[in-house]
C-alpha cells in the first residue's frame, strides 16, 4: 500500500492504527484465556496446552485477511492435534509502566531493555526501559536519539542496535548504545528506508539479519545481514517479501514465517539459506498470520500471537523444520498482537502489544513439564 510520511507519525499506514487514531478500537480477542471467551486474566493466570475447545482446520493455505472498513470474518479454525512439545504461558503479576506495542526488546544481562515503540496515545516513543524480570523493577535506562516504532532490533558484540521503523517518516537509520550509556546515537544507515522490518541474530551474537519490511510504498524483499551494525551484504531476497513477518534463525536457516504481502496475511514459511543465498517457500502455517513474533526457546522456534482474520491471536505455534509445518504448542492468558519479545534465562518474555487496546501486561513462556 502506498504510505505518505504523515502516516507514520501515528502509524497510520496501517489500518488498524487509523481506526485506533479515530478513537475506535476495532481490535477484538480471538480468545482471551481459558477462563472463557472475553475474560481479561488477572496477574498470576497461567495457561498451558492443551487450550480450550479448537474445532477442525478449513485449509491450509490461501493468504488473505478482512479488509479495512469490511465486518470481520469469523475467525480461522486451527487444528486440534498436540504436537510433541508444549509450552506454558503465565501472566505476570506485574505491568510494564506504561501500554507499549510495537517496541524492540532485548537482553542485557539479567535484565531486559525494551526501546522505542508506540504508545497507547499513538505516538512513537524514544524511550529505552530497563526490565529485571525477576522482581518487576522497571527503570529508566536512556533516550533513543529518534523515536521510532515497528523497528528491529539486536545485540551484536557488546552493543545494542535498533534498525529503521516508522516515526514522522519510514526511516532508514541505525541507532546504536553500549552497555552503561543512556543516550543511543546514528550509527549508520540501511541501504533503504524500512519500517515494519523484522530483525533476527544467531545464538552467537556474531551476525543480524534484516528481513522484510518497506519503504512507504513498496516492500523490500532483500534479506541483509550485519556483522558490525553499519555495513550491510544482501545475502537473499524472499521470494514472498512480507511486512510483519515472525523471524528467527534455526539451525543454520533463517525463518520467515507469515507476514503481510500487500494488505493481506500469508501462511507462508519461507526458508533462507544465507551461506548460499536460497530462499523458498518450504511450507505453511495452519492459518494467514501476521503482526506475531518469534522466539527460539528450549531449541524450539514458536511464533507467538499475532493478527488472524485481523483480530489478535493467543496462539503459541511450534515450528517443524524437518517438514516446514507448524502445530499448536501453547496458548497465551490474552490475545496479542506485536508485542515485545526477548528470551532471557531459559523463559520468554512477551511484553505489551495490541489486544483490544495498547497493553501493558507481560508474559511468560516455559517449556512445560
Amino acid at each position: 500500500m502506498t504510505a505518505t510520511p504523515h502516516h507514520f507519525t501515528r502509524h497510520l499506514a496501517d489500518p488498524r492504527r487509523r481506526r485506533a487514531a479515530a478513537g475506535v478500537v476495532l481490535l477484538v480477542s480471538l480468545a482471551a484465556c481459558s477462563v472463557g471467551p472475553g475474560a481479561v486474566p488477572g496477574p498470576g493466570v497461567t495457561s498451558g496446552f492443551p487450550p480450550g475447545p479448537v474445532t477442525a482446520a478449513t485449509g491450509t493455505g490461501s493468504s488473505g485477511s478482512t479488509s479495512p472498513g469490511s465486518p470481520a470474518a469469523a475467525p480461522p479454525t486451527v487444528p486440534a492435534q498436540a504436537p510433541a512439545t508444549t509450552f506454558t504461558a503465565t501472566m505476570l503479576p506485574w505491568r510494564l509502566p506504561r501500554p507499549l506495542s510495537r517496541a524492540v526488546a532485548l537482553p542485557d544481562g539479567r535484565d531486559l531493555l525494551i526501546l522505542g515503540g508506540l504508545t497507547a496515545a499513538g505516538t512513537s516513543s524514544t524511550e529505552m526501559l530497563r526490565i529485571n524480570p525477576a522482581t518487576g523493577q522497571a527503570a529508566p535506562a536512556g533516550t533513543l536519539a529518534q523515536a521510532v516504532h515497528d523497528a528491529g532490533g539486536a545485540v551484536l558484540g557488546s552493543r545494542f542496535f535498533v534498525f529503521g521503523g516508522g516515526g514522522d517518516t519510514v526511516l532508514g537509520t541505525v541507532q546504536a548504545f553500549a552497555p552503561g550509556q543512556d543516550r543511543a546515537r546514528v550509527v549508520g544507515r540501511l541501504p533503504r528506508p524500512r519500517a515494519d522490518l523484522s530483525v533476527a541474530a544467531g545464538s552467537d551474537g556474531r551476525m543480524a539479519y534484516i528481513v522484510g519490511g518497506f519503504d512507504g510504498a513498496n516492500p523490500d524483499p532483500a534479506v541483509l545481514d550485519t556483522a558490525d551494525g553499519m555495513s550491510f551484504k544482501t545475502v537473499a531476497n524472499l521470494p514472498q517479501p512480507v511486512r510483519y513477518a515472525a523471524v528467527a534463525v534455526l539451525g543454520q536457516y533463517l525463518w520467515v514465517l507469515g507476514g503481510a504481502g500487500g494488505t493481506t496475511a500469508t501462511a507462508a514459511i519461507q526458508r533462507v539459506d544465507p551461506r548460499t543465498g536460497s530462499a523458498a517457500v518450504v511450507g505453511r502455517l495452519p492459518v494467514p498470520l501476521d503482526h506475531a513474533v518469534a522466539v527460539v526457546l528450549d531449541g524450539s522456534l514458536l511464533v507467538i500471537g499475532g493478527m488472524v482474520n485481523g483480530r489478535p491471536s493467543s496462539t503459541i505455534w511450534r515450528l517443524d523444520p524437518d517438514n516446514g509445518t507448524a502445530a499448536r504448542a501453547g496458548t497465551l492468558p490474552e490475545a496479542v498482537s506485536i508485542p515485545a519479545a526477548a528470551v532471557l534465562g531459559g523463559n520468554a518474555y512477551v511484553m505489551g502489544g495490541e489486544g483490544r487496546t495498547t497493553l501493558d501486561t507481560v508474559v511468560r513462556i516455559t517449556r512445560a513439564g
